[in-house]
């Protein structure tokens, strides 16, 4: 859902996760460097994480 950028189903799911799945939920959409602003949305709010930021710090340190 997060990679398909399903966010219909992806804001039925997190408010539910379990840390772990939120977790994981946070480093895939790192890895897969997903901007999609819903889903972004949803994972700050429910994950306390800023993924544009955690894209950018790492791609910046993949660079050095």
């Amino acid at each position: 859902m997060l990679v398909s950028g399903d966010v219909t189903k992806f804001a039925k799911f997190i408010p539910k996760a379990t840390a772990a799945e939120k977790e994981s939920a946070v480093t895939l959409a790192v890895e897969h460097k997903i901007t999609n602003t819903g889903i972004v949305a949803l994972i700050k709010k429910y994950c306390d994480v800023d993924v544009i930021e955690a894209i950018n710090v790492k791609h910046q340190s993949e660079e050095k």
